[in-house]
Formats: C-alpha cells, structure tokens, sequence
C-alpha cells in the first residue's frame, strides 16, 4: 500500500533524490544530510520552475466530476494526515 501519490515537483524531487541515493548510498546514511539535500533538490526545483503551469498539462477528475486546478507546480494524493517532515496539511476538499 503506498501513503501517497505525487505529480510534478514533488515527483521530480523524490526521483531525484532517489537516484542519489542509489548511485552514492555511503552519502545517504545520516538523516539530517538527507534532509539538507532533499531541501536543495527542492530548492532547485522551486527556483527552476520545471513544471510551472501544471495545471495546464493535467485534467484532475474525481468521481465523475472535472475539479477546477489553481496554478500549481504540483499534486500530491495522500491516504496520511500529515507529509513532508510530519507537516500538517490544509484540508482542501473533503467528501459530503
């Protein structure tokens, strides 16, 4: 079972972390170097812009209906209350 699903930036930098981890895994063996260089990839990514306007590339569809995106670098599907170093997310649509 996976906690969750990304597209975009989030997707982009856990791959490439990922391959860095599997090419070099005698840099990845402390946590808080992991996170520092997880915040870079990101930081690059963010700086970069590499899937800005995602919005436009993708077509969100939940039961049936066609969701309305904002503009976004991003999507992220989760089964988990909380993501990305125990952070609390907004509820941003909830089932009636």
């Amino acid at each position: 079972m996976n906690n969750y699903f990304g597209i975009g930036l989030d997707a982009k930098i856990s791959l490439d972390f990922n391959q860095r981890r599997d090419d070099h895994p005698e840099k990845c063996r402390s946590r808080a170097r992991n996170r520092m260089f997880y915040g870079m990839l990101g930081g690059r990514e963010i700086v970069a812009k590499t899937f800005k306007n995602l919005e436009q590339r993708v077509r969100l569809q939940c039961d049936g209906e066609l969701i309305s995106l904002p503009n976004l670098q991003g999507i992220v599907i989760l089964n988990i209350p909380r993501y990305c170093f125990r952070s609390p997310l907004p509820i941003l649509l909830s089932r009636d």
